[in-house]
């Protein structure tokens, strides 16, 4: 995968790693949200089609429009976080970019103290969690669902271990 153009500078003077994008699952919600989108519209559209114009088919057509403009803005949302969202490991540090901000969260391999992984049910069988990063500080790296989660906390703890050798 290409580095996206904010983490370049980053790898220089460091071996990349791991970079990745967030599970796919992401997405999936945004389909979600998609389809109770159309439904929303579907309703909408009978409601006005029937031909009668009265206070119920107001208060539907207001709530339902509310309602599908909300879901599509989730979808939305899920769909930028996607495409615009990266973990990258280096021997150096863990970096995370999110979001069409390009929030950038940088912590080194000597600042962790420790890792971990967090899984569901659904996580479990779809096989995707998140890796838990934690510094001295006490405030988690931010992170989104993750393939490969166990692999990936296994990577950081023997960066860890190498840097601190």
């Amino acid at each position: 995968m290409k580095t996206p153009p904010l983490l370049e500078p980053y790898e220089k003077g460091a071996k990349r790693l791991w970079l990745t994008r967030p599970h796919p699952i992401v997405l999936i919600a945004c389909l979600f949200y998609l389809s109770i989108t159309i439904v929303c519209g579907y309703v909408i559209f009978e409601a006005v089609s029937g031909g009668s114009r009265n206070f119920i088919t107001g208060l539907i057509v207001f709530f339902f429009g509310l309602l599908a403009l909300q879901m599509l803005g989730l979808a939305t949302m899920r769909g930028i976080t996607y495409y615009t969202s990266y973990l990258m490991v280096t021997d150096h540090c863990v970096i995370v970019q999110q979001g069409i901000a390009r929030q950038l969260s940088k912590l080194d391999h000597s600042d962790i103290e420790s890792t971990g992984t967090s899984e569901t049910l659904l996580g479990r069988l779809l096989g995707y969690g998140r890796l838990l990063v934690a510094p001295a500080s006490g405030i988690n790296l931010p992170t989104f669902p993750l393939r490969n989660q166990n692999e990936l906390e296994v990577l950081v703890n023997d960066c860890r271990t190498a840097r601190a050798q």
